[in-house]
């Protein structure tokens, strides 16, 4: 899960976009004070950052395929970068995506293996999960609207649409499907908690932030540790549906 690089720029670019676009007035993700500020900050904020960049469905390099007519036997991940860089991911890649944009805020995300496929589980303070499988989303993009050069009321409203669509989905495949699969199939489901994993697991892009991951933890006595800034939350949030 190198993949993961919830330290990338670009990142903080996303972030900047929301807000100056208006979508959301702040981006608190773990400072959030209940579950629907932090699911705005995670999966309502992607899907807005999905339509507004047109990501859509495409898969690179099919993978161990068993088969003949195939030749691939390594399955290559592109990263967040590459994702919104050429506005196109599949599955793996778009959890790998979330995942970065979740940790970044400090939310718990995790990767969830269920056959056939790769969806997240992301969770709140009290540890409740909520399924978001974002490829529902990148396979539907042709059907969507564009968002304008400016995005408005409308636009927004569109998003908040399709974003609540994508969550009602996403949680009644969990419910239907990867519950009882779990149960009866295990060996064909995984999790894959980022987070845990994360000291272990330097993230990709090593760039300007590379002192910044756990990929330096052994360097952390030689850092200077500077305290994050705080977000101005506001605890009356009233979106327009």
């Amino acid at each position: 899960m190198g993949y993961i690089d919830e330290h990338s720029a670009l990142v903080e670019q996303l972030k900047k976009e929301i807000l100056n676009d208006g979508y959301l007035p702040t981006i608190s993700g773990m400072a959030s004070p209940n579950s629907e500020q932090l699911l705005n900050s995670t999966a309502r904020a992607f899907t807005y950052l999905m339509m507004k960049h047109r990501i859509f469905y495409t898969v690179s390099d099919g993978g161990q395929l068993q088969s003949p007519n195939y030749t691939a036997d390594v399955q290559y991940i592109r990263t967040i970068d590459d994702i919104f860089h050429n506005q196109q991911g599949y599955c793996m890649e778009l959890s790998a995506a979330f995942a970065s944009w979740c940790i970044n805020q400090g939310v718990k995300c995790t990767v969830e293996f269920v056959p056939g496929h790769a969806v997240n589980r992301l969770y709140d303070r009290e540890g409740k999960a909520y399924p978001v499988d974002l490829t529902m989303l990148a396979s539907s993009m042709a059907q969507f609207p564009i968002l304008s050069d400016s995005p408005g009321a409308t636009d927004f409203a569109n998003v908040d649409r399709f974003y609540t669509i994508l969550m009602t989905r996403s949680q009644q495949d969990e419910i239907n499907t990867y519950q009882q699969g779990r149960q009866d199939d295990p060996v064909n489901y995984s999790t894959i908690d980022v987070y845990r994993l994360r000291q272990w697991l330097p993230s990709f892009n090593i760039g300007g932030n590379y002192l910044h991951t756990r990929a330096a933890a052994v360097e952390e006595d030689a850092l200077q540790i500077v305290e994050n800034p705080v977000w101005n939350i506001d605890n009356n949030l009233n979106f327009e549906k």
